[in-house]
């Protein structure tokens, strides 16, 4: 995964950064492969694992702040949109979360953008709630980014998806 940032907010930058130290994490790469099975998808996580490490595209994460109306509307819960598979969107109005969310998000939304870019395979999730998309690639593997910078993140243990402080 190719990711730059554009961007003024300090916490969006000290995500980035989380979220570059996790892509560089070979627990990471190995908790993805191993997971028994993605929702919503045929692709397995082994196979999605390396289409997020070898993917050659640059994504870039850019400011991007909704109005008043789509603020309170349309986007009253969105943390960041993924435009195209080389574009996402941080909502500076969703910057008072912490460092290891964001990061979760940019990796939740990257995963998207790749997807994006192979038109052939979908690995996304149905629609935008986390209720019932809890074991869908983007969800878990944010909550894996959230899990192991919290260092709470355990191989060992058996699980299906992790519980963070958005739920």
């Amino acid at each position: 995964m190719n990711l730059f940032i554009k961007s003024d907010i300090q916490k969006f930058l000290l995500g980035f950064e989380k979220a570059q130290e996790v892509l560089n994490n070979p627990t990471f790469w190995k908790a993805i492969a191993s997971h028994p099975g993605f929702d919503n998808t045929k692709i397995s996580p082994d196979e999605i694992a390396t289409l997020l490490q070898e993917t050659g595209h640059q994504i870039t994460l850019e400011d991007w702040k909704p109005t008043e109306l789509e603020a309170i509307t349309k986007y009253r819960k969105t943390n960041a949109k993924t435009v195209n598979k080389e574009l996402i969107h941080l909502n500076v109005r969703k910057s008072a979360r912490s460092i290891q969310q964001i990061a979760g998000t940019i990796i939740h939304e990257g995963i998207h953008a790749i997807d994006l870019a192979h038109l052939d395979k979908t690995f996304g999730h149905a629609g935008n709630s986390r209720t019932g998309n809890e074991n869908t690639a983007p969800y878990w593997i944010g909550d894996l980014v959230i899990n192991i910078l919290k260092g709470t993140y355990e191989p060992s243990k058996s699980f299906k998806y992790f519980l963070t402080e958005e739920d």
